[in-house]
């Protein structure tokens, strides 16, 4: 199977309370995995290649968990990624890229 290594997800969700929306890889944090959650007035979006897990968020000082619902945009290239979140949202770039 070939090496990915470019993912984009596209999502709305809805939520009362701070909890993970998504996650994929092992139950472990030895191996590769993706996660986005929501917490505090945060949605971050979490993600490992293997040494280390890096992290990009988006603050509202509302926050996410209003019951209303909130679009999310995640594009991840070459170990480094973008989370938009809403549609007047900025954009926040994690620049954290492995050599």
């Amino acid at each position: 199977m070939p090496y990915r290594n470019e993912i984009n997800i596209t999502l709305e969700f809805t939520t009362q309370s701070e909890g993970l929306i998504f996650y994929n890889g092992r139950l472990n944090n030895e191996n590769d995995f993706i996660a986005l959650e929501v917490v505090g007035k945060s949605v971050v979006f979490k993600y490992s290649t293997g040494d280390r897990i890096k992290s990009v968020s988006v603050t509202s000082s509302k926050g996410f968990t209003d019951g209303n619902f909130h679009w999310i945009e995640v594009l991840y290239k070459n170990e480094s990624a973008t989370l938009t979140v809403g549609a007047d949202c900025d954009k926040v770039v994690k620049l954290d890229k492995m050599n």
